[in-house]
């Protein structure tokens, strides 16, 4: 991940509080021949640091690594295998399989951000449950993700959801995906199983199609549906990700957090690159602090539903897709 110039490593220092970073290959292209350098997507992560790090901060974090001088593919790393340097902190956490435990990524702070960022990391996709709480998640997710269709649409189908959301109680959040699409975020302050979490998103789903049948899909497949939006919920499940707020895609893009209003407007995704995203500073520090203050519950959507004879209300939170253990080990720097 390194390349030499005349047979000399390539560093420079950057001063980050009282301490200093030496980044290596700091001039690279991190898309190849084009976009920014890797220097210029450090100072980016810097400026955005206390923005970014609470989506992180107590999660499993699983970064994007930029390509190896061999490929022009990025890397998605779910797991920190044992090629990882022992100075990053991780979590140690029952693996999918159940079998044993995995290490993952942990960013506690700007310092381990900034750390990564020169280690390779291009984005960040933490769980969508604490570490220490590995079987309850915090947030739903509504991945909105369009296929031939105009993007006025995916913003039409966001405010669609947040409508139907609204009227069973709950306030949603809208970020970009960093690609194409619209991410709804409804944190939560109960707790819930992923299959609870996975069952109230289902329920707005079936009312956002009931009430536009020819806008929104569940194929995943994308020849199956162009000229509609995918509206998929299978990020609602132990162990899923979605790419952080203020994370940098493989894309170039931005995943920028977005005022409901702007989606009235004609604003794409190209708008939010990371010199925009670093001028919302005010905006998107209002929408954070409330983010992360809102109280509201999945019970009342639960309840409905149970009413309706849809569930067997007793056991639903006996039930999930995995168990995973509860009490997580948090692991030194050090490993």
């Amino acid at each position: 991940m390194t390349e030499k110039k005349e047979g000399i490593l390539i560093h420079r220092p950057v001063e980050l509080d009282s301490h200093t970073i030496v980044v290596t290959d700091p001039d690279r292209r991190v898309f190849g021949d084009h976009g920014p350098t890797k220097i210029e997507m450090l100072t980016y992560y810097l400026t955005v640091a206390a923005r970014i790090v609470p989506y992180l901060r107590g999660r499993c974090v699983c970064p994007v690594l930029l390509p190896d001088q061999s490929t022009a593919e990025f890397r998605f790393a779910r797991t920190a295998s044992p090629g990882w340097p022992n100075r990053f902190p991780t979590y140690r956490l029952a693996g999918l399989s159940g079998s044993r435990l995995e290490r993952y990524l942990s960013v506690p702070d700007t310092a381990t951000l900034a750390a990564l960022v020169d280690y390779g990391c291009l984005s960040f996709h933490p769980w969508s449950s604490m570490a220490g709480a590995a079987q309850q998640p915090t947030y739903m997710v509504f991945n909105l993700d369009p296929e031939a269709i105009a993007f006025r649409e995916v913003r039409n189908a966001a405010l669609l959801l947040r409508d139907l959301l609204a009227a069973c109680g709950l306030t949603a959040w809208v970020k970009t995906t960093g690609g194409q699409g619209l991410h709804v975020l409804v944190p939560v302050r109960d707790c819930v199983s992923f299959a609870d979490m996975r069952l109230a998103a289902d329920t707005i789903v079936r009312q956002a199609r009931r009430r536009e049948p020819h806008l929104f899909s569940r194929d995943p497949r994308r020849a199956k549906r162009r000229g509609r939006i995918l509206i998929d919920t299978s990020r609602n499940e132990w162990g899923a990700t979605i790419i952080a707020p203020y994370a940098v895609s493989i894309f170039g893009r931005v995943s920028a957090p977005l005022e409901w209003d702007e989606l009235h407007g004609p604003i794409y995704p190209d708008d939010f690159g990371m010199e925009p995203v670093v001028a919302r500073k005010q905006t998107d520090l209002k929408n954070q602090v409330a983010f992360f203050a809102v109280e509201q519950s999945l019970e009342p959507l639960l309840e409905r539903q149970a009413e309706r004879g849809c569930r067997n209300r007793a056991g639903r939170h006996c039930h999930g897709e995995y168990h995973a253990p509860n009490v997580v080990e948090a692991l030194p720097a050090d490993g």
